[in-house]
């Protein structure tokens, strides 16, 4: 008797885990349909990402081309939802809950999302889904005395993460990639972004709802942050050819020594546009994590998105950080990378460290 009520409390448990699938949706209410993928990327930004690495390469240098695709802008697409609510109730008394399956297999709040009301509070626009993520979702009256039947859907795995946070440009989750061996660099840890003015909006957004613990400002001291939200480091940051020579070494491993300490975690590294200091910095971490070389191209290449720079390019930026790891030794990109850090005084332990935080179970 005794094995059989265990049973029972563990299949109860299991159906209140896993209740989010109510099928159709009522006629009053309208979003993804239960189950369904939704996509995290716009279809030009996943036109551009997809195609191969020439084609890629040959917009760079096309300043017609740059200019579209700084058009089509750095925020992610949005899940959108809309409600008619039925009998009595107004519109401006209906509420959105979402939350996220984690690792562990529990539902957990959102406040990483950005949540756009519509107009007549008809309805919203929901952003920065992580990749390859399952949420629930549901809309009710928040005068109501029970939790409204849920639906799920699962965010397409099609990094990078790109966000919509205040109004600061540039930015994305430096995480989501499939690695090599793999695993998934983790999400919600390292972020990216361009420089930002320091308004209410973007420290709550920065502070509570991020939990950014440690930003990595790498601009020259005089742009430094005087009075920042968070733990704070500037080092004058230096960027593809740079990082080899013997004051961007030094820079580069003050910058670097951030990631080896789990207590830094979340971390926000920026510089100016968010793309050369910031980019390379990011594209050595996901290189060590096991990122592959081509989505470690599409991360550097996703600023196109946000700034028209004709005059960054492959040939002129990308190919001189290459040319660096090219020195070292290593059958692959991810050992020669190693051997870098390793160069810079850093050890296998580090090493491990870093890949034992940033990479998912």
């Amino acid at each position: 008797m005794r094995h059989n009520f265990f049973l029972l409390l563990v299949v109860l448990t299991a159906l209140l885990m896993t209740s989010c699938s109510h099928g159709s949706l009522p006629p009053w209410l309208s979003g993804p349909a239960d189950g369904s993928t939704v996509p995290v990327l716009t279809a030009q930004q996943h036109e551009f990402l997809l195609q191969p690495r020439e084609e890629r390469v040959r917009r760079f240098v096309d300043a017609d081309e740059r200019l579209a695709l700084s058009k089509i802008g750095g925020t992610p697409e949005p899940v959108v939802l809309k409600w008619n609510p039925e009998g009595n109730t107004p519109p401006e008394d209906m509420e959105v809950i979402i939350e996220e399956l984690d690792e562990q297999g529990k539902w957990c709040p959102t406040p990483y999302l950005d949540i756009t009301m519509l107009p007549g509070n008809l309805g919203c626009e929901i952003r920065n889904f992580k990749v390859d993520t399952t949420y629930r979702w549901g809309v009710g009256s928040v005068k109501a005395m029970h939790l409204p039947p849920f639906y799920t859907f699962r965010a397409a795995d099609t990094p990078p993460r790109l966000m919509k946070v205040g109004n600061i440009p540039n930015f994305r989750d430096a995480g989501g990639w499939k690695t090599i061996d793999g695993k998934r660099v983790h999400q919600g840890l390292v972020y990216r972004s361009a420089a930002y003015s320091l308004s209410d909006e973007n420290r709550d957004w920065l502070v509570k709802r991020l939990g950014i613990q440690m930003e990595l400002d790498l601009r020259l001291p005089e742009d430094a942050i005087p009075n920042p939200p968070t733990g704070y480091l500037n080092v004058s940051g230096a960027d593809y050819a740079h990082i080899d020579e013997e004051w961007g070494r030094q820079q580069c491993t003050s910058a670097l020594r951030l990631f080896f300490d789990r207590a830094n975690y979340p971390i926000l590294v920026h510089c100016s546009a968010g793309q050369d200091r910031t980019g390379t910095i990011v594209f050595i971490i996901n290189a060590l994590l096991g990122v592959p070389e081509e989505d470690l191209f599409r991360d550097w290449e996703a600023t196109a998105f946000t700034f028209h720079h004709p005059q960054y390019t492959h040939e002129t930026h990308l190919y001189k950080l290459f040319k660096v790891f090219d020195q070292y030794p290593g059958e692959t990109l991810r050992e020669r990378v190693e051997q870098y850090v390793f160069s810079l005084g850093f050890t296998t332990e580090d090493l491990a460290t870093l890949r034992n935080i940033l990479l998912e179970k």
